[in-house]
């Protein structure tokens, strides 16, 4: 059977807000039945038809969420909306409050917050707990009862035999709850009024849905924020009393663990202690009752007379619905255990109360017969076979026998149980603490291997761009040389003038000698002369020779003196060729940069500006030099009027080994440099566009 799939049959007692849950499985590990929850997503799921009610994963939720309430995924549901509603609408309601109220709430007080909120009466769950113990004496006695006989104050436990031990339910007492026997009696009180339960337990719904005796389930956390949304402030009201005629007795301490088999004991001492077994908490779930179904079956005799059992470990006084977790367990069972010493101290209240229950029981009738056999459901579960499981475990890495921890970090007892979970879409290997870590484990050795990969991709990576380094250099330096040849020109053009001027001097001093007309002021004259034109051949040689340098230091310089000392090396060549020089640039701070590759950018461009106007046969050659800075980038632009660059060939340019000029005439590695220097070097912008006359070479560096 699909347990998805069951028709809706249990009243809800507990909400999901998937959008709140963060997929710790807490629910899970604290769930007794385990199989309500779907932990087989990225949010819990829930089957409200599995649950048995006893609000465990509320709490577990709430501390997984650091305390906030408001955080919690999973959120009690009760009555008290519609109890409100019916108040409102008039109802005459009749509220009978659970003896754990006193570890909760100011009880006087709270009586009299209840009639305020418009209660007609209110009546005390422990003086049904006396009528239980009574009814169950008669029980036992009369041979009603099947021994063992399972108390069934706690509606969580008799939900779990109902679902998944139905072989027990034959065994549940025969007689009401306290509640449900304070109901039946008060019912004859007030026949035409509605009863609610001021309750600290979630599974008293599903009770109620099954006798029909109480309407309303109303929990202490709700009915203290109904408190506070009306504006009942508890402390600032008068005490009020229970409007029954006869107070409780020793029963008032049945909320507390064991306060069933003290009441029996108490009112029955001819009973053997031995007879009564007080058993609470989770072991009930996954031994006591367990266990049980097999010592019945096998017949053993060595078993009780009553089953004293509660879901909650510490009683219904810190039940699912309370609001006492903050106090101490001292304090609450003190509060308990006082309240029914002094409820016995007064003998002739003690014999009252007795008269009272003989009368009651004997006019009332108390059965209780409302169990039903729910395990259809609870028995949806599909097990697995050999090979089924085997393949689970190994889906689960759980290849040799360390491997079966048993953790319990998944939420459930076993790792055979968190696979029987997984054949029946319950949870996924995921979820499972060894696959987990042996998926890191693998992660990391992949990871590792790829590290160790990457490492030697890196190293290898190192070696090419160190290669690639020394392949630019020589791709630079081979530039520079292949341009050497052409810049021989240049230098004749540059030396010529000078070499004239020295001529023309070395001449005059020959002839004022010859002719006897020497005059020291004008030797010295014409000799400084000589040696100013023999200083600027001088400059003239550092400049190419700095120029050829191999070495690349990154200086602080002005972007203008880089291309006045360009145009030191190309200005005669440009002016022999009759080309107009425009300047028009201004810089007011230095840059970090490298000279000497600039330079020979700005001479890439210039040269191949001036070979252009040839091809072009442009009669007025002109070059325009700009230059401006902004609040990031130093801008320099060469634009020239030799007709532009073929649309063909523009997005071409800056390939190496490209060129436009004749054979023998270009390398094609100018342009390709002059980018790799800007953009790579520099970390600049190097680009070209076509102008109306034209081409414009723009360089942009950074501040």
């Amino acid at each position: 059977m699909d347990i998805r799939k069951v028709a809706d049959t249990l009243i809800e007692v507990i909400g999901i807000k998937e959008d709140n849950c963060i997929n710790c499985h807490q629910c899970i590990s604290v769930c007794p039945v385990k199989i309500c929850s779907d932990g087989s997503g990225d949010v819990v799921k829930f089957n409200n038809q599995l649950c048995i009610g006893c609000g465990r994963c509320i709490e577990a939720c709430i501390k997984s969420h650091g305390g906030t309430v408001e955080k919690s995924a999973r959120i009690p549901i009760d009555d008290t909306s519609r109890f409100m509603k019916a108040l409102s609408s008039g109802h005459d309601i009749v509220a009978l409050v659970a003896p754990s109220a006193h570890s909760n709430f100011d009880v006087p007080k709270m009586i009299t917050g209840l009639k305020h909120l418009g209660v007609k009466a209110v009546y005390d769950v422990a003086l049904g707990a006396e009528m239980v113990v009574t009814c169950y004496h008669e029980a036992i006695t009369s041979g009603k009862a099947k021994l063992p006989m399972i108390a069934q104050t706690c509606p969580a436990v008799v939900k779990y035999i109902e679902l998944y031990q139905p072989a027990l339910i034959e065994h549940l007492a025969p007689t009401g709850s306290p509640v449900h026997d304070l109901a039946v009696y008060v019912k004859s009180l007030h026949p035409h009024c509605e009863v609610a339960f001021i309750s600290p337990c979630l599974a008293k719904r599903r009770e109620f849905q099954d006798s029909r005796m109480v309407e309303y389930n109303v929990i202490y956390q709700s009915l203290a924020r109904l408190f506070a949304v009306r504006d009942i402030k508890l402390s600032e009201l008068d005490d009020s009393q229970f409007d029954q005629g006869v107070p409780a007795g020793i029963a008032a301490n049945f909320p507390t663990p064991g306060g069933l088999k003290q009441a029996y004991l108490y009112k029955y001492p001819d009973t053997k202690a031995s007879d009564i077994i007080q058993v609470e908490g989770p072991i009930i779930y996954t031994k006591y009752l367990p266990d049980l179904v097999a010592a019945l079956q096998n017949g053993n005799s060595n078993l009780p007379i009553i089953i004293d059992i509660l879901s909650c470990e510490k009683g219904c006084n810190m039940g699912a619905g309370c609001i006492s977790h903050h106090k101490s367990i001292d304090e609450i069972e003190k509060t308990a255990a006082r309240r029914a010493e002094n409820a016995i101290c007064n003998e002739r209240v003690n014999q009252q109360r007795e008269e009272f229950l003989q009368e009651v029981a004997a006019g009332h009738n108390f059965d209780y017969h409302e169990y039903r056999d729910l395990s259809a459901y609870g028995d949806s579960l599909e097990m697995p076979n050999h090979n089924e499981l085997q393949k689970i475990y190994q889906d689960m890495h759980k290849e040799e026998e360390k491997d079966f921890r048993n953790c319990a970090a998944c939420g459930y007892n076993s790792c055979y149980h968190m696979a029987i979970a997984i054949h029946n879409d319950l949870n996924k290997v995921e979820n499972c603490h060894l696959y987990q870590e042996k998926e890191l484990r693998q992660e990391h050795e992949i990871l590792n291997k790829m590290v160790e990969e990457l490492a030697q991709l890196n190293r290898q990576l190192h070696k090419e761009i160190a290669e690639r380094k020394q392949q630019e250099q020589l791709l630079v330096q081979n530039s520079k040389l292949a341009a050497m040849g052409e810049m021989m020109g240049m230098i004749a053009h540059q030396w010529r003038q000078p070499l004239s001027a020295i001529s023309t001097v070395a001449g005059n001093l020959q002839v004022c000698i010859e002719l006897d007309m020497y005059d020291e002021e004008q030797f010295k004259e014409m000799l400084n002369e000589i040696n100013d034109h023999a200083q600027y051949l001088s400059d003239t040689i550092n400049d190419f020779r700095h120029f050829f340098k191999p070495d690349n230091p990154e200086d602080t310089v002005m972007l203008s003196q880089i291309m006045e000392d360009t145009l030191s090396i190309i200005g005669k060549s440009l002016e022999y060729k009759n080309v107009q020089l425009i300047k028009d640039y201004s810089f007011s701070v230095p840059i970090l940069t490298y000279p000497n590759e600039l330079r020979q950018v700005f001479l890439n461009i210039l040269k191949n500006a001036s070979d252009a106007f040839i091809e072009a046969n442009v009669l007025e050659p002109e070059i325009v030099i700009r230059g401006y800075e902004t609040e990031s980038f130093q801008v320099m632009q060469i634009e020239d009027n030799g007709g532009g660059i073929p649309e063909a060939f523009i997005t071409k340019i800056f390939e190496p080994y490209f060129s436009t000029k004749g054979p023998g005439t270009g390398t094609g590695l100018g342009l390709y440099m002059s980018k790799m220097i800007v953009e790579e070097h520099c970390r600049g912008d190097l680009r070209v566009t076509n102008t109306d006359k034209g081409a414009c070479f723009t360089i942009r560096l950074p501040v």
